[in-house]
């Protein structure tokens, strides 16, 4: 049994699998939660990817550290990974790949985080992972309004209706909203042009928004990175 624990910028997930099998998903978890849950299952073997500081205290708080593994860019995986600097490469996005060549083998996919950034990355069907882009999600991109003008109130809306603004609240929430999409838009579109049979998969969580809002066919994927993070711990022990 395994569990799988992924520490986000603004959230922890986490689930337990047995082999393949997705048996128990935590999509919110505080550490004190989370610790608890592992110290109830002290035999399963567990993989963390963080990119936050925030696990350190986590793992602190974990009684049997022997089952215990980090993901970082010396681990095995299942992928070849050809991004230039593997150092810096959020864990989260190479976890987010393994899911996707779990899930769709032999395919060229897109896959798309939509949390606090939004990334876009490239694996081939070859099992290639080529790197993407990075660029500011939802509430950063109403924080950012809010922190940098002196009258903008700080929003965090994920509606909007119309194209145009009548008051500061609708233009602020159009702005944002409608850009991210744009942009979302523009991306899948230009992959789809140059890769005709792509797989478009969407994760993070700012999932359900955009598997509502975009117009391209895509498959939403909440727990992608977990399913990445197990197969990865799998094949450590094989």
């Amino acid at each position: 049994m395994n569990i799988v624990v992924d520490f986000g910028n603004t959230s922890v997930k986490a689930a337990i699998f047995d082999a393949n099998n997705l048996i128990e998903y935590f999509p919110n978890l505080t550490s004190v939660e989370l610790s608890r849950v592992i110290n109830n299952h002290l035999d399963y073997k567990i993989l963390i990817s963080s990119v936050s500081n925030d696990s350190t205290h986590f793992i602190n708080l974990i009684e049997n550290k022997s089952r215990l593994k980090i993901l970082d860019f010396n681990t095995k995986i299942p992928i070849t990974n050809l991004y230039e600097t593997p150092q810096t490469l959020g864990m989260d996005r190479i976890a987010a790949a393994v899911g996707a060549f779990t899930h769709y083998p032999n395919v060229d996919c897109l896959v798309i985080d939509a949390g606090s950034c939004i990334t876009y990355d490239f694996l081939d069907k070859n099992g290639q992972f080529h790197g993407g882009s990075i660029s500011p999600g939802i509430s950063m991109r109403y924080k950012a309004l809010q922190h940098f003008t002196a009258k903008l109130p700080l929003l965090d809306d994920r509606s909007f209706k119309n194209l145009i603004g009548k008051n500061t609240k609708d233009a602020v929430n159009i702005g944002v909203l409608n850009g991210i999409v744009g942009e979302m838009e523009h991306i899948i579109s230009e992959f789809k042009e140059k890769y005709p049979d792509i797989c478009i998969i969407i994760t993070g969580g700012d999932v359900s928004f955009f598997e509502t809002t975009i117009k391209h066919s895509i498959f939403a994927f909440p727990t992608l990175v977990l399913v990445g993070l197990n197969t990865i711990l799998n094949g450590l022990e094989a």
